[in-house]
C-alpha cells in the first residue's frame, strides 16, 4: 500500500503524536508498505528529506510550546496526488488535517484519522475566558472527523470521548506501539535502600506533578526521593513549590535529555509515578513498564489494559492510597522483583510491530468498504 501520514508534529517536539507517527511509519515500512510523511517545517522553510515532506509553516509559540501552523497551499500537494496514495492517515486536527482533506479530494484516497488529544486539558494555554469548551470542541471534532472514513483512538477513554462528542464514523481502539527494543528490558532489583520515584515527560500544569510534590512533603513522604526528567512551562512553578515545601533536597529536576538516553534515565528510578488525568494513552507509562519499573498513577480510564492493580503497579485515588501502594511495592526485595517481572511482561502488547499490524488491518477495512 501507498500510505501518506500527515501530522502537525514530527521534528519540532517530542510528544505522543510524534512517537506514534514515527513508530507507525517504521512499522509499516518493515511490513513492506510505501510510506510518505507530510508535516510542518520546524524552521518555517519548505523542504523535503527522504520520505518526509516539510511544509512551510509559522510559529504558534504564543499558543503552545513549539506549536506551528500553516494557512497556505503547498507545491507538495501536486507531487503527493500524483503519487496516488491508497490511504491518508491524519494525526492532527489542525493544519495538516486540511492538507489531508485537500489531497484526499484530489486523489480519491480515503482518510483515517487518529484522535490523540484531550483538548479540554490544554485550553488554559489558549485562553482564560470561561466558555463551554467541551461543547465547542465536540462540534469542531464532529465537523473535522466527518471527512474521515474511520477514527482510530488509542484507549477506551478516548473511545468514550468520541461517543460523548457524538462521532458517528466507525471507531477502532488501537493502542500506540513503541520500539520496545530501545529500552532496557531487564528485571529491576531494589536493594532495600533508597526509594526513588521518577516522572518522565513534559512539565505542564495538566500533568499535575504538583500533587506528587505535595504528597512527598508530608511526614509519610520523607523516605522517598523524586527524579523529574523533562522540561516545560510549569517547571519554574514546580521548583518554587518544592523549595517552599522544604523538599528540594530530595527532588531533582534533571531537565530535557537526548531521546536516545531516556531509557537509561528510567532505570535511575525505582517506581514510575504520574498524577496526570489528561493522557490519551500515556506512552511514558509503557516506556516505564518496558524498563522494568512498577508504575503508580492517578486513576484514569486511559490506564485500562496498562496497569493491572497489584501486579505491575497501582492506580491511586488519594494520598492514602498513593502511600499504601508504595508500601506494597517496597514491602520486600522479592515483592519488588515480582512487580518488575510483571511490568516487562505486560508491556509486550504495545510493540510497534503489533501496532503496525493492527493499523494495517484498519486500512484494509476502509479500502475494501
Amino acid at each position: 500500500m501507498r500510505v501518506l501520514i500527515t501530522s502537525d508534529w514530527y521534528d519540532s517536539a517530542v510528544n505522543g503524536v510524534v512517537t506514534s507517527v514515527k513508530n507507525l511509519a517504521s512499522g509499516l515500512i518493515e511490513r513492506g508498505h510505501d510510506v510518505k510523511i507530510l508535516t510542518l517545517s520546524p524552521n518555517g522553510i519548505q523542504y523535503k528529506d527522504g520520505n518526509v515532506y516539510y511544509a512551510k509553516s509559522h510559529s504558534a509559540e504564543r499558543v503552545y510550546h513549539k506549536a506551528r501552523f500553516s494557512l497556505t497551499h503547498h507545491y507538495f500537494f501536486k507531487e503527493l496526488v500524483e503519487w496516488k496514495p491508497d490511504i491518508i492517515h491524519s494525526n492532527c486536527e489542525l493544519s495538516t488535517f486540511r492538507f489531508a482533506y485537500i489531497i484526499s479530494k484530489r486523489s480519491n484516497a480515503p482518510i483515517i484519522h487518529t484522535y490523540h488529544t484531550v483538548y479540554e486539558s490544554y485550553m488554559r494555554y489558549i485562553t482564560r475566558i470561561p466558555i463551554p469548551w467541551t461543547k465547542a470542541i465536540a462540534t469542531a471534532s464532529r465537523t473535522i472527523l466527518h471527512a474521515s472514513s474511520m477514527v482510530i483512538v488509542p484507549t477506551d477513554k478516548i473511545y468514550s470521548l468520541m461517543l460523548k462528542y457524538r462521532i458517528t464514523k466507525p471507531i477502532r481502539v488501537i493502542p500506540t506501539g513503541l520500539d520496545l527494543s530501545a529500552f532496557i528490558r531487564e528485571e529491576k532489583t531494589w536493594d532495600g535502600g533508597s526509594k526513588r520515584l521518577i516522572t518522565v515527560g513534559r512539565l505542564g500544569q495538566e500533568k499535575n506533578i504538583s500533587e506528587i510534590i505535595r504528597f512527598l512533603s508530608t511526614p509519610e513522604g520523607e523516605e522517598y526521593e523524586y527524579l523529574i526528567v523533562g522540561d516545560g512551562p510549569d517547571r519554574v512553578n514546580l521548583e518554587s513549590l518544592a523549595k517552599s515545601l522544604n523538599i528540594d533536597k530530595r527532588l531533582k529536576f534533571l531537565g530535557l535529555v537526548e531521546p536516545s538516553k531516556v531509557p537509561l534515565y528510567y532505570r535511575k528510578g525505582d517506581v514510575f509515578v504520574s498524577a496526570s488525568v489528561s493522557e490519551t494513552q500515556g506512552l511514558t507509562y509503557i516506556e516505564a513498564l518496558s524498563s522494568g519499573l512498577p508504575i503508580l498513577c492517578r486513576r484514569d480510564d486511559a490506564l485500562k489494559g496498562v496497569i493491572y492493580q497489584g501486579k505491575n503497579g497501582f492506580q491511586y485515588d488519594d494520598e492514602q492510597s498513593f502511600f499504601s501502594s508504595l508500601e506494597e511495592i517496597f514491602s520486600s526485595k522479592e515483592r519488588y522483583l515480582e512487580f518488575s517481572k510483571e511490568a516487562i511482561a505486560s508491556s509486550n502488547i504495545f510493540s510497534k510491530e503489533i501496532f503496525a499490524q493492527k493499523v494495517e488491518s484498519a486500512y484494509l477495512a476502509v479500502i475494501s468498504s
